[in-house]
């Protein structure tokens, strides 16, 4: 048998090439064709981006928050991650609807998802615990009301006021209520920063008194009476609008013609009606 090679035959050059496949012309396998999955998020990126783009209602609704400390004059301050939890109710029995039952609070918190808040300022302290100014991300600026071991029943019972029978003065007569948080051995009420407290009542103008007393008349309305309207406790904002705060001493109320704290309040605002 002869092993000399022979040259191939036309027909078999022409079929070679037409069986002949191209790299380009291979089809991707399915896996090929997937989108490449995008490297992960840091977790520490994602909490700052989440807190740049909170809006109100985002901190009104957020499940859990972190609460840290910047004080330029403190090398080292602790923060506390913190579960929204049910205020607590006055127990007094009243035309107003009970709340839920309170909320379990949660073992184990969400850090990725926990609603980062920076306070950078003592603004207010006393039996009660202490009150810090502090901002979540660049636009909204918040007020946090840290309680004491035993003060913390009082926080728990002004929020309830907050969030029930004057809900709906949130925002105008009242500062924006965030919620009351509970974690690490702490509790904290969050609102919006609403301005400064007023020097006195002889400092404003009558419009400025009538607007207050309007106010407090909006509270009464609803069934509560303040019991603490010292200056202190009514703060002008700077777009001139003013706002009541602290409901610690609030109590369900019915107002009648002879109201107590309207009519003592009519005489230190010098307004009748």
């Amino acid at each position: 048998m002869s092993l000399v090679a022979q040259s191939p035959s036309p027909f078999q050059i022409l079929l070679s090439i037409m069986l002949r496949v191209d790299e380009d012309d291979i089809l991707p396998s399915n896996s090929s064709l997937r989108p490449a999955r995008p490297d992960p998020i840091p977790t520490e990126m994602t909490r700052r981006v989440i807190s740049n783009l909170a809006s109100a209602k985002d901190v009104a609704s957020a499940p859990f928050i972190r609460l840290s400390f910047d004080f330029p004059d403190t090398p080292y301050y602790p923060g506390y991650t913190m579960a929204r939890t049910e205020p607590a109710s006055p127990g007094l029995t009243s035309h107003l609807p009970s709340p839920p039952n309170p909320l379990p609070l949660k073992s184990v918190f969400r850090n990725d998802h926990a609603l980062e808040t920076v306070l950078h300022q003592v603004i207010g302290g006393g039996s009660f615990g202490s009150t810090y100014l502090g901002n979540i991300g660049q636009d909204i600026q918040i007020v946090a009301k840290f309680a004491h071991e035993d003060t913390k029943t009082d926080v728990l019972r002004e929020g309830w006021f907050y969030q029930y029978p004057l809900n709906s003065l949130c925002g105008t007569v009242l500062p924006s209520y965030f919620g009351v948080f509970q974690g690490e051995g702490r509790t904290a009420l969050l609102v919006a920063y609403a301005g400064t407290p007023i020097k006195s009542f002889d400092s404003l103008g009558e419009s400025a008194r009538q607007d207050i007393l309007n106010h407090i008349a909006s509270l009464h309305r609803l069934g509560v009476s303040h019991n603490d309207l010292a200056p202190r406790n009514i703060l002008a904002g700077p777009d001139g609008r003013y706002t009541i705060i602290d409901l610690g001493v609030a109590a369900l109320h019915t107002c009648s013609d002879g109201c107590y704290e309207m009519t003592e309040m009519r005489k230190l605002l010098g307004v009748r009606h």
